[in-house]
């Protein structure tokens, strides 16, 4: 099973990156021949190493790979809520020492062996944990989460849906809350969606303050400048005829977004249920009871700026409509919309549970 940590993790590497992570795994004496092929490398690397190698050894070496890449992996936001102060917000080394105890009893009870490993990094508590439940190496029980000490958000990887229960309440003891929430926030870029969870009310005008970026004292006078547009000869022959019409519309985009680049979101997904409303097109829903249900995605490296220039560009109405500018304002990227008497009925039928 360490093997095959180790050569999951090498395998993902380029060969320019090996000599690095080794050197921060403590293991800088292997040489690197550039003749060789990765395979290889990666096959005398592990020969160097097998016999001092363990489950929690490989384990912190795949820690240490997601903190130098964490935008391969998904991550997803949770909050932390019904808490007491507690010392661990504020030391996460003790936070560290605790996790490593409590998460082998928690996963105790699946009759399972559990490996921890931790990390500090940049002030933030990286923890790994694999849960052995067959001798064959299993990605989807690997367990890796993200802490900033002094925040209620905890970043975590997506593992295998039995493991979730125990790990929950492990984590929600061990922080010393009562409740640990999904806010429906996800994506690879980690520094994004920590900005968009801390700063909900920074969307639009007060972006320009999101984590200090623009400038160190937000109330000086001096600003900064904005970033540049592409250089261009404009044409004296075109005359723009919707000049004021644009001028708004910009306006309307800068108030709504703000004037910087937005966080990073690969996708905002929409899952709609309601009532179906083509029944003159199609006269057999007309009795239909059921909610109809779909669903709409936005993808792409930058869906938020995508967003942003669908209005820009003329290809959306300004002002855009409120599912999809509240993004940031919500800090989330996947809604469920529905009717207000559907959402009624659920309402009621949860309550009554």
């Amino acid at each position: 099973m360490e093997t095959l940590i180790v050569q999951n993790v090498l395998r993902r590497c380029r060969v320019s990156d090996i000599p690095k992570l080794l050197n921060e795994w403590n293991c800088s004496e292997v040489q690197i021949d550039k003749s060789q092929t990765k395979g290889e490398i990666i096959r005398d690397i592990i020969e160097l190493y097998s016999d001092d190698l363990t489950a929690t050894k490989a384990g912190d070496l795949q820690l240490i790979y997601a903190t130098k890449f964490p935008e391969k992996r998904k991550w997803s936001c949770f909050h932390l809520s019904g808490g007491q102060d507690s010392e661990h917000k504020l030391d996460p080394w003790k936070l560290m020492k605790d996790l490593k105890k409590q998460l082998p009893l928690h996963f105790g009870r699946l009759k399972s062996e559990t490996y921890v490993s931790g990390r500090i990094v940049d002030g933030a508590l990286w923890m790994w944990a694999y849960v052995k439940q067959s001798d064959k190496f299993q990605s989807s029980s690997t367990i890796m989460f993200v802490y900033y000490p002094r925040t209620p958000y905890i970043f975590i990887n997506h593992f295998r849906a039995k493991l979730q229960e125990p790990f929950m309440e492990c984590l929600v003891y061990t922080f010393g809350y009562s409740k640990l929430t999904n806010m429906q926030l996800t994506g690879t870029h980690l520094e994004s969606l920590l900005q968009l969870a801390l700063n909900k009310d920074s969307q639009g005008s007060f972006s320009r303050f999101r984590l200090k970026k623009v400038q160190a004292a937000p109330l000086s006078t001096k600003m900064p400048l904005k970033r540049k547009e592409p250089d261009y000869e404009p044409n004296p022959s075109i005359i723009c005829e919707n000049s004021r019409n644009k001028r708004r519309k910009l306006e309307i985009l800068d108030n709504t977004f703000g004037t910087e680049a937005q966080p990073v979101l690969e996708e905002v997904e929409y899952k709609l249920e309601v009532r179906f409303r083509g029944s003159e097109h199609v006269p057999a829903m007309v009795n239909r009871a059921q909610p109809f249900r779909c669903k709409f995605k936005f993808e792409g490296p930058a869906v938020l700026d995508g967003i942003k220039n669908l209005g820009k560009s003329g290809l959306a109405t300004v002002p855009l409509p409120s599912i999809l500018t509240s993004v940031s304002s919500k800090a989330r990227n996947h809604f469920v919309l529905q009717d207000s008497s559907l959402a009624d009925k659920s309402a009621t039928r949860l309550s009554q549970q």
